[in-house]
């Protein structure tokens, strides 16, 4: 019960006391020699930490997670606790242990079969290589799991795809082909109703469209994120964080 009451927690954002549930369920399972058990919450307990930005610690339970799938021979497990080490490692900049992670959740979610945790580690794999600004190496991850994406129907899993091939191609300067994936990630966006997605597109493409030298086209783009924001803003009475962005951009259009 307790487990089930911190995972509650957790999903509704309220991590610390999640924390505090999930360490009474793991005292049970640990008194009554339950491994899934002990393992879950060793696993959710790192996530909360994970969310809290306490990356270290984070890393003490997912390890301890890792242990235990290993001894039981949960190889599914196995993998989303390397790949859970791997978001870690990221957060805390150390992308090459990042990428070591990774790379080893890769291998096994491939030998089992389960495409949505290849597509995964393929994403991961590239934001860490982008965040080491090799961007080509980057490309080649995200098309590989832009693949597996548009094979198993994830719409959400394509867009976002789509958007990071969009960053990595405005960091090699290429903003022609960064627009081009932007707006193919605008349109699945639009599709699925993820307005928040759709804002941030419409501010890429107007980004990518300025530094071309179209301001016109730029500036109806960062318009139509403007009136969204304003609409988004209007239903939820707070200000969002795209807000100033967004007027950072127009500004710059205007100049």
């Amino acid at each position: 019960m307790f487990l089930r009451i911190g995972i509650l927690l957790y999903e509704n954002s309220y991590f610390l006391l999640a924390i505090h549930v999930l360490e009474h369920a793991l005292d049970y399972f640990v008194k009554y020699g339950d491994k899934s058990g002990e393992a879950r919450c060793y696993a959710n307990i790192g996530a909360a930490y994970h969310s809290l930005s306490e990356y270290q610690k984070a890393i003490e339970y997912q390890e301890k997670a890792l242990v235990i799938k290993k001894e039981v021979g949960d190889r599914n497990g196995e993998a989303i606790c390397y790949q859970d080490l791997g978001n870690s490692y990221h957060s805390l900049s150390q992308y090459a242990k990042a990428i070591e992670f990774h790379e080893r959740a890769l291998v096994i979610f491939k030998e089992i079969g389960n495409r949505s945790g290849e597509s995964a580690c393929y994403t991961n794999l590239g934001l860490a290589y982008h965040s080491l600004s090799q961007y080509a190496k980057a490309i080649e991850f995200y098309e590989k799991a832009l693949a597996i994406f548009r094979e198993i129907g994830d719409r959400g899993g394509e867009a976002a795809c789509y958007t990071n091939l969009g960053l990595a191609y405005n960091s090699l300067s290429q903003y022609a082909k960064a627009v081009e994936y932007h707006e193919k990630a605008l349109v699945i966006k639009k599709d699925i109703g993820d307005i928040t997605g759709t804002v941030s597109s419409l501010a890429a493409i107007a980004i990518s469209l300025l530094r071309l030298g179209k301001k016109q086209e730029a500036m109806s783009n960062a318009i139509q994120a403007r009136e969204m924001l304003a609409e988004m803003q209007k239903r939820t009475g707070q200000k969002l964080p795209l807000s100033d962005i967004m007027e950072q951009i127009i500004l710059e259009l205007k100049k």
